[in-house]
């Protein structure tokens, strides 16, 4: 039971850069960094200190009331399939051109099948609102969309939020956002 982002062709920036990338599914537990340095216990009606949490990620995208930290995925499933397989985590991977962000379903992705044009979201703190939302299917060479097209042809938004309808992995939810 494995739904698994597209195979791709084209080469992806990101998987040959010199950032080293561990999936989170390897990766041990992340290591938290105090933003500020040591100090004894704050008094009751201090604020605490705000603890960055250094796994790698991107960022967060939330939609409805999906969250997961976003990974840099590379060219291929090799790579992409671990980070989308680890719970409350989701891939970015360079989709023909194209930036796309994809999960399981059933860990919380499926939130895009019910978003349209409107819907509002964030990614890496900043707001995404959706432009358009189709159904398709995972030819093994590329996303064909209901209505005829290919995913990498549609230019309705920025980033492309991509998920599996079934375990088969064939039909697909595809989703544009700006």
């Amino acid at each position: 039971q494995e739904e698994a982002p597209v195979q791709q062709a084209a080469s992806n920036p990101a998987a040959g850069s010199s950032t080293a990338y561990t999936a989170p599914s390897q990766a041990s537990a992340p290591q938290a960094t105090a933003a500020a340095p040591a100090q004894s216990a704050p008094a009751p009606s201090a604020p605490l200190a705000p603890v960055v949490v250094d796994d790698g990620a991107l960022g967060t995208i939330s939609i409805g009331g999906y969250s997961a930290r976003v990974f840099a995925g590379g060219s291929n499933n090799a790579v992409n399939q671990p980070i989308v397989d680890a719970p409350n985590s989701a891939v970015l991977m360079n989709y023909l051109g194209r930036q796309m962000i994809a999960d399981h379903a059933h860990q919380g992705f499926s939130v895009i099948r019910s978003c349209g044009a409107g819907s509002v979201g964030t990614f890496c703190g900043r707001t995404i609102v959706c432009a358009s939302s189709y159904q398709g299917t995972n030819t093994g060479y590329g996303i064909m969309l209901d209505d005829g097209r290919w995913a990498d042809e549609v230019y309705d938004g920025t980033y492309i939020m991509y998920t599996c309808n079934d375990a088969s992995g064939v039909s697909v939810t595809v989703t544009f956002w700006n």
